[in-house]
């Protein structure tokens, strides 16, 4: 009999409990609290590695903008450069450099040499006026040695050796501080830091330029290049300020400085 009775009870399935049923129904109030808090936790988290994505993602593009402007701006840099010299290899520009050129000074009267003397006498010697000093001439071999140093460095520029030419005519402006040539290696010097993107190193030398030379005539594209520059560095007051300096100078840079005035203000 107790056998019997014991089959039954074997037999009997176990209850399955469904979640979604009457046992979960009977489930701890407790638990599922808990359980949906961490759900909106989880929630809240994942939004916000959302928003720090999207976030980066911007910074990124931003980046990437800044990054091509820069590249565009070195190779503007580069192809006025290059045209500038092409120009000056052709001719159309060489004018520049010639009417900067150091000339050499007229001999004066009482200096002069005497006509030679006929065959078989001596040259009279020319005496200076009574307490008169001797000027001071200066030596040819010198003028010669300073007109090779620059047009050595120049070459160089030419031929695209931006450090060669750069370490050049910085030794000319060393050697020779009173040259004429002096504010065109420093501009040349300015626009070798263009094309190789030092920016400051570029704002040094031009403004050397305008600061020691402001009648030369390297100072009217010495002062377009530095607006171009301070636009570039957010300093607008500056920038337009080199900028109407080189309008006021006039010339083909005049109008360049113009046209990016009234593009960029």
């Amino acid at each position: 009999m107790l056998a019997a009775l014991a089959l039954p009870a074997i037999a009997a399935p176990v209850p399955v409990v469904e979640l979604s049923g009457r046992a979960a129904a009977a489930a701890p109030s407790g638990a599922a609290t808990a359980g949906a808090a961490g759900v909106s936790d989880l929630f809240a988290q994942v939004q916000a590695l959302q928003e720090e994505i999207r976030n980066l993602h911007g910074q990124l593009e931003e980046q990437s903008h800044q990054i091509q402007l820069l590249q565009q701006q070195q190779k503007d840099n580069y192809l006025d450069l290059d045209g500038r010299l092409s120009a000056v290899i052709t001719g159309g520009a060489a004018a520049t450099d010639r009417a900067t050129a150091p000339s050499t000074p007229p001999v004066p009267a009482d200096r002069m040499l005497a006509p030679a003397a006929p065959l078989g006498g001596s040259p009279a010697p020319v005496a200076a006026p009574a307490g008169a000093a001797a000027a001071p001439v200066a030596a040819p071999a010198t003028r010669q040695g300073e007109q090779a140093a620059y047009e050595a460095a120049y070459e160089q520029l030419k031929q695209g050796k931006m450090d060669d030419a750069q370490a050049d005519f910085q030794t000319f402006v060393t050697t020779y501080p009173g040259s004429s040539y002096v504010p065109n290696a420093l501009y040349w010097m300015g626009e070798i830091g263009l094309v190789k993107n030092d920016t400051q190193g570029a704002l040094a030398q031009f403004n050397r330029v305008v600061d020691s030379y402001p009648a030369h005539p390297k100072a009217a594209d010495a002062h377009y290049k530095l607006g171009t520059l301070y636009t570039q560095l957010n300093d607008k007051a500056k920038a337009r300020a080199h900028l109407e300096k080189a309008i006021l100078a006039g010339g083909s840079v005049a109008a360049l400085a113009q046209r990016y005035l009234d593009t960029h203000f």
